[in-house]
């Protein structure tokens, strides 16, 4: 039987994720505690024991669920015989990924996600933006209404997650005028804080 491995980026992570596998599994401990000598802080304590507001962060949010996407792919591969037919991955996910398929190797790939983290941290603090998601507009509705909306601040589809469906960032001025016009035409915009996103900022858009 073939199957895909599939990695996921930034905002999936949470508090004491796989913990279980943690405290029972040595190998899977032990990636853990090589990330930690790799990035120069206590991976799991992050995990375990920081507040939400401080995991959210690129620099330590990034490190941590790659980390913890390689773990589980280790543990599924003393599970079964068999390679995965094709590894993807979405943002961060596609560095998982080549980490995995060995393309480059676990310190290699650690390192440049802590660097890339770190770089977008920077960014975010010099530039105050928003995400969030657009719903019951059509894919022309939507890429019509953001180019509107930047006449007055930047705003951007950042994703398509089906066909009413898109993800959504820009400057911090432009999301109400988003909201309005998403409104007027039909359709909704939810913002970052009312869905299970943990990740505040305007990812995949021009802005980082």
């Amino acid at each position: 039987m073939k199957y895909a491995a599939m990695f996921p980026g930034q905002g999936c992570q949470y508090k004491n994720m796989c913990a279980q596998l943690y405290q029972e599994d040595h190998d899977f401990r032990g990636i853990l505690q090589d990330a930690s000598e790799i990035l120069g802080y206590d991976l799991w304590k992050m995990i375990a024991e920081s507040k939400m507001s401080e995991f959210t962060k690129s620099e330590y949010a990034q490190p941590a669920v790659a980390t913890v996407s390689y773990a589980l792919y280790r543990n599924l591969l003393a599970q079964t015989d068999s390679l995965p037919a094709v590894g993807i991955g979405h943002s961060l996910g596609e560095i998982s990924a080549l980490i995995c398929a060995e393309s480059i190797s676990f310190e290699a790939g650690l390192r440049f996600i802590q660097a890339r983290g770190k770089l977008m941290s920077e960014i975010l603090q010099a530039k105050t933006g928003f995400c969030g998601i657009l719903t019951d507009l059509t894919q022309t509705q939507a890429e019509a209404l953001t180019e509107t909306v930047r006449k007055t601040a930047y705003a951007a589809i950042t994703g398509y997650n089906s066909a009413k469906q898109f993800m959504v960032g820009g400057e911090k001025q432009a999301e109400t005028i988003l909201d309005d016009l998403a409104d007027a035409a039909g359709g909704q915009y939810i913002p970052y804080r009312m869905v299970p996103m943990k990740a505040n900022a305007p990812y995949h858009s021009a802005l980082i």
